[in-house]
This record gives structure tokens, C-alpha cells and sequence, in this order.
């Protein structure tokens, strides 16, 4: 019956937070680390590479936000559910107590997000069957207080009762919360601020209404819980009272962080001032470091909560009409472009380091100056369609959906069948009718998990000029910045920038296999092997042909062929290390010759290569270098990688190797998940979808 909901605390919420060092015992010399916030250890336990028979689909798990279950309630419940145990020589009354108890987890089963008043019903009716069942044991508890405190199984009993009234009251305020805020929001991203009543008013007025009181009532619920005497509890319950405890101190720490964090939700709303959004819509089957191909963008102007000004543009309408000669920052941008536009402007897989340099561009090239700078890619489209279902535009015979909407788009706009001065245009009608979809009550739930698992893999981001805002960013983890490794740590990040245009990369799969070998006296080596596969074949053509056929499209052009996946795939591959590493030898299909570039945006070396890999071929690069730093084995040390991932990618998997053969090996990060072999080589693969930091201890 019970059921517990975790929520997320701070560190897990961020990409960031301290980086765990090393669980042994002893005493370690540990890297040092950087101030920054970046390093969470979010490890896949259950990697799994796939190869598409036809179509690439990725799988996109659904994540749905309940905070109106609060998991915590059903824990603390279960623990009534005991109470004839502790109470058997008032049977009679305990049952009627259990009946109660039994009736008010009845009602707290009905709590429904999507409904708010049927959720609000179910919390009422909780409280009031937790009220009966005080009643029924009053004559038990309303007791001198030295004879309450001196019976412990009765003060358990009332604490555990109290703690169930208090959270099922804190869910009554929440259910209330919800339904004044649906009812804030059935009017948000609405066009028009002008005679309408003030959004940003409603929502501030709900929460002043009820959060605080909220928070009170799972004080009370902390309070009671910490009096709680466990040791009179049944085994099997003692862990879950430790449990339900933490739940509800998690839950308080979050309702605290967005008490904090309230006045600027509403600033970015528009509250005082309006606030004006460039939307960047980037084509992540066609990559660039910091995340797809700009190939169009939004301006949209937030005011009190409505928009009062929605437009979309092609990137070519301010590129096209700028004749300014811009050095780019990086040399490789050559092999993109002949010249450094505001396509190209996101050149560096820090989403910080990009936008400043995407606000500028913009403005340079005669847009106004603007506040936020917003990233949302194909992957995070597609996975919204999944979620509010398939939509209708007027001119397309089919229906669109997450399987089907980078297709049917890419060979829209790459045809010109919107016209040659306007081939995008078709973007400026699909935008509205997902906007409408992604606004309406019953899709409310799906798109917030949709959103908290794309920021998590870097499929959308976000960046405010403002500081306070930047570190709201920041603080939910979708700013997009990456984490700098410290003294003594090892790095790695793996960028690909496509080069000719082509929209391949959605069909590439990449293999990236990191080894370290430690040697006795703690000298670190690299080597890196890359394998890049293109699984564009007749199968995905035919899926293709079927799929647009589906549209009225009977024909694709051999040079539309080539763009949609049938072309090679050439890509610019950035391979960053730590700053000092020496690249000592490069193997495999090189365009040309292997370059090594320092970046001083992030104060990292970078080794560079162009490699080039044919539809339903294979092409392989081996890098080996040596680390700047080696590890201090006087009696042990430990070992740190930190891996990033590029803002957009998919389909690449990871493996991590240390050859330590003549060291002895103490403990792994994280645990259980490293494979040891007899040639005392260690082992952990994954899909490569988010940050991982992984290492391990040795000593001689």
C-alpha cells in the first residue's frame, strides 16, 4: 500500500553539486576541486546499446511530476495500519482506529493531479477520517503529560496520527494552491496583456494564500515525526519511519528553494517589466557544439504572464542582410561557412559562452537587444508531440507526430515547397498549434516531465542577461554550463559539428571507449577510440519514402536524398581534455591531420579532427595522450573522470576502461557498476545521456 515519491533535493535537481570522491575509508588525497556547482553523478544502471532496424527511435521515458501524491503520506499511513499491535488491550478501539486509518488512505488513493477537485474532495475527506480516528483513542491520549510521555507506545500512536493529519492538511493546501493556479494559468501564453486581469497577481496571491501554511503544517508533521519512538514499532516499519522522515524534510527544502525563488518565476513572467525571449529552434540532426544547427528562432515579449508579441524568423533573414566581416573565435568555423554568422554563433558547448555570443550576433546584425536567450531542439519537439498527441496542419494531408516531425519538416523546408524565399515558413504555422496543445489542462502534467528530462540530457537550456536570473538557471539546472574539472581530475567531452549541411548526424552512431592505464608509479595515459557509425540503409529509405508518401509526397530529389540521411556524414569532432595533455600518437580515417586548439572560454585543451563516414559504413580515430598530473600511490590515491555531453547529442554510448595491473584496487565509483576481468582491467559502459563521474582507488 505504501508508496514513496522521491523528490529530487538540490544536487540531484542540478547537473552540479559536489562530485563524490572516493568512498574508502582511508585516508585519501583527494583532487581538488573547482567552486563550481556542476559535477552530479547521474549514472544509467542499466546501459543498453541498440542499433534501428530501420529508423533510429530513441526511447523516452515518461516522467510525471505528483506532487500532490507526496509520497510521504502513504508511508506515514501504513504505520496507523499497525496500531492493534501496540494497543491490545484496547482491541476494540484500535479496530475502529484502523478503520478510520484504513478509510483515510481510501481517500488519499483519490488524489488525482489532473483533477484538481477531486483531489481537493480526497484531502478533505483524509482529514477528517484522521480527525475520527483522534476521537476514538481520545480517552487513551488525553492523559496527564508525564503519563503520556511515560507510555511511549500511546505518544507513538497520537505523534503517528498527528503526523497523518498534518500532511493530509498540507495537501488540502496544496490541492487548493493547484486549483487557484490552473485556473491563473488556463490564461498564461495568451496573446495580449491589454484589459485583462494580472496573471503574475493571481499566482503571487495563491501562493502567499497557501504555501506558507503549508509549510507549517509539514513542520508539524517534522516535529511529530522526530518524537516518534521506533523502537516500539515493528521491524519492518523502523526504516520506513527513518524514510518518511527524510521525505518530508526533502519536500520542505523544496517548497523553501521555490519560496526563494517565487519572485523571480514571476520577473521572468513579465511582473514588472515585460521581458523580451529569443527562442532559438536548433536542428539537432545536424550538430554544432553547443547543440543543433540555428536554422530559426522566436521573439517573443512576456508581459504580466501574456505574450504580447510573437515572432518567427529565419536565421537567413539577418545573416543574409549582413555584410560585416566578424573573425570567428575558433578557426574550424571555416569548414562550416565562409564567414561567422549568427547560424554559426553557437560555437562553444558552454550554453553561456554560445548565448552571449548569440544576444550579440543578433544585435549586431539589427535585432533588438533582448533579456533570455532560450535553446529547444528536434529531440525535445518530438518528444512533446509524444506527449499531447498528434497535430494537424493546414496544407499537410497527414497527421504529425514525435516519430514523424523532423522527417516531414526536414524535407518541407529542404524542398522549398513553401517557396524558395520562405522555405521555413512552414515552422511559423506548426509553432501555434503545439503552443495551444502544450497549454491545455490534461497535457499540463506530461509537458513539465517532458521538460525536466530534456533539461536534464541538454536538449533545451537557458541564459538571462540578469544575474539573479541567470543563477535561477542555474539553480534548476537548465543554464547549460559546463563544470570545470579541478587540480588532479581527468575530463573528457566529445563535440561533433556537422560540415555540408546535411542532416546525418540523426542517423550516426557513436561509440566513444575511454581507457586509462595507471602504471605503479601513478603516470597516467589515455587512449581514445572513437567509432562512428552511419545506419542510414534501404530500410530507413523505405521508411522514409512510406512515411512522406503518407503526406502526398511521392518523390524525393536525389540532392534532398542525400540531406535527409543518405549523404556521408562529415563532422568536425572537438575532444576535450585536461589543459596540459600531450597528444603522443592518432590513428584512423582523418580528413586531415589532427590539431590540438586551447580554449579560454573553459581553459581546456582540445584535440580536433574532421572525420568523414559513408551511409552504412563505419569509420574508427584512436587518440592516445598523456595527463598533466599523476597520481600520489604513497600508500593510495584515487582516480577521477568526469565525462560532459554535448548539448543535443544522441545515440552515443560510453565505455570506461582502467588497467591498473600492478596496483590493488579498494573501491569503485559508483558501486557495483564496474566489471572486473582476470588481466585486472575494470570496465563500465552506458548511453552517454547525461554527466557521469566515475573512478576508482588504488594503491601498490
Amino acid at each position: 500500500m505504501s508508496r514513496i515519491i522521491t523528490l529530487p533535493n538540490n544536487n540531484e535537481i542540478k547537473e552540479g553539486g559536489e562530485p563524490q570522491n572516493s568512498p574508502h575509508v582511508l585516508s585519501l588525497k583527494t583532487p581538488k576541486k573547482t567552486q563550481t556547482k556542476r559535477c552530479v553523478d547521474i549514472i544509467d544502471p542499466n546501459p543498453k546499446k541498440t542499433r534501428p532496424k530501420a529508423i533510429p527511435k530513441k526511447s523516452r521515458p515518461a516522467r510525471k511530476t505528483e506532487l500532490l501524491r507526496m509520497g510521504a503520506i502513504a508511508v506515514t499511513i501504513v504505520f496507523l495500519l499497525n496500531i492493534a499491535q501496540m494497543y491490545p488491550k484496547t482491541k476494540q478501539a484500535a479496530n475502529a482506529t484502523l478503520d478510520a486509518a484504513y478509510a483515510g488512505v481510501e481517500s488519499l488513493l483519490e488524489v488525482t493531479p489532473t483533477d484538481i477537485s477531486k483531489t481537493t474532495q480526497a484531502f478533505e475527506v483524509a482529514f477528517e477520517k484522521f480527525e475520527t480516528a483522534q476521537e476514538m483513542i481520545w480517552y487513551l491520549t488525553d492523559q496527564p503529560s508525564e503519563v503520556m510521555n511515560s507510555n511511549k507506545h500511546l505518544k507513538t500512536a497520537t505523534n503517528l496520527l498527528e503526523t497523518g493529519e498534518a500532511v493530509s492538511s498540507a495537501g488540502q493546501l496544496f490541492a487548493l494552491f493547484a486549483g487557484d493556479i490552473e485556473t491563473a494559468l488556463a490564461n498564461i501564453f495568451q496573446e495580449s496583456s491589454e484589459g485583462k486581469p494580472s496573471i503574475t497577481e493571481e499566482l503571487s496571491s495563491a501562493f502567499q494564500a497557501y504555501i506558507p501554511e503549508a509549510q507549517g503544517e509539514l513542520k508539524k508533521a517534522q516535529d511529530h515525526l522526530s518524537e516518534i519512538e521506533t523502537k516500539v514499532l515493528p521491524d519492518e516499519y523502523q526504516e520506513q519511519v527513518v524514510l518518511v522522515t527524510e521525505q518530508i524534510a526533502a519536500l520542505n527544502t523544496f517548497l523553501e528553494e521555490i519560496s526563494a525563488n517565487f519572485p523571480l518565476i514571476l520577473e521572468l513572467l513579465g511582473n514588472e517589466y515585460p521581458q523580451k525571449y529569443m527562442i532559438l529552434l536548433e536542428n539537432n540532426s545536424e550538430l554544432r557544439p553547443g547543440g543543433g544547427f540555428i536554422g530559426s528562432f522566436l521573439i517573443v515579449d512576456l508581459n504580466d504572464g501574456y505574450i504580447d508579441n510573437i515572432e518567427f524568423h529565419d536565421v537567413y533573414e539577418y545573416d543574409g542582410a549582413f555584410n560585416e566581416y566578424i573573425e570567428p573565435p575558433v578557426s574550424e568555423i571555416e569548414y562550416l561557412t565562409c564567414c561567422w554568422g549568427l547560424r554559426d554563433a553557437n560555437y562553444s558547448p558552454d550554453y553561456a559562452v554560445s548565448s552571449e555570443a548569440v544576444a550579440w550576433f543578433f544585435e549586431k546584425e539589427g535585432g533588438p537587444t533582448v533579456d533570455h536567450v532560450l535553446m529547444v531542439d528536434l529531440d525535445f519537439v518530438t518528444d512533446l508531440l509524444d506527449v499531447v498527441g498528434p497535430i494537424e496542419i493546414e496544407g499537410l494531408e497527414g497527421e504529425l507526430t514525435g516519430e514523424n516531425f523532423e522527417l516531414v519538416m526536414s524535407y518541407v523546408v529542404e524542398s522549398k515547397l513553401e517557396g524558395v524565399d520562405a522555405p521555413k515558413s512552414i515552422l511559423g504555422d506548426v509553432i501555434p498549434v503545439i503552443k495551444e496543445k502544450i497549454t491545455e489542462p490534461q497535457n499540463l502534467l506530461g509537458v513539465v516531465g517532458t521538460l525536466l528530462s530534456a533539461m536534464q540530457s541538454k536538449h533545451v537550456a537557458a541564459y538571462s542577461l540578469d544575474e539573479d536570473l541567470q543563477a535561477f538557471w542555474e539553480g534548476i539546472n537548465v543554464d547549460g554550463q559546463l563544470y570545470m574539472p579541478g587540480e588532479n581530475e581527468d575530463y573528457l567531452l566529445v563535440t561533433t559539428s556537422g560540415i555540408g549541411g546535411n542532416k546525418t548526424d540523426r542517423y550516426t552512431y557513436q561509440d566513444i571507449e575511454h581507457k586509462t592505464l595507471i602504471s605503479s608509479d601513478g603516470t597516467l595515459l589515455n587512449q581514445l577510440t572513437i567509432i562512428r557509425e552511419h545506419v542510414w540503409d534501404e530500410d530507413v529509405e523505405m521508411w522514409q519514402m512510406e512515411t512522406l508518401g503518407d503526406f502526398g509526397f511521392e518523390t524525393i530529389s536525389e540532392e534532398v536524398r542525400s540531406i535527409l540521411g543518405a549523404g556521408d556524414n562529415v563532422s568536425g569532432i572537438r575532444v576535450y581534455v585536461p589543459y596540459g595533455a600531450q597528444l603522443l600518437s592518432v590513428e584512423g580515417e582523418l580528413e586531415k591531420e589532427i590539431e590540438t586548439f586551447y580554449d579560454e572560454d573553459l581553459e581546456l585543451d582540445y584535440f580536433y579532427a574532421i572525420v568523414r563516414t559513408p551511409a552504412g559504413e563505419e569509420s574508427q580515430i584512436e587518440i592516445t595522450y598523456s595527463l598533466p598530473f599523476t597520481l600520489e600511490i604513497d600508500p593510495v590515491d584515487d582516480y577521477f573522470l568526469y565525462v560532459e555531453t554535448q548539448p543535443g547529442a544522441i545515440n552515443t554510448t560510453f565505455t570506461k576502461e582502467i588497467i591498473a595491473p600492478n596496483l590493488t584496487s579498494h573501491a569503485f565509483y559508483p558501486k557495483n557498476e564496474f566489471t572486473e576481468t582476470a588481466d585486472l582491467t575494470y570496465t563500465y559502459t552506458t548511453n552517454l545521456n547525461r554527466p557521469l563521474h566515475l573512478g576508482g582507488v588504488f594503491s601498490n
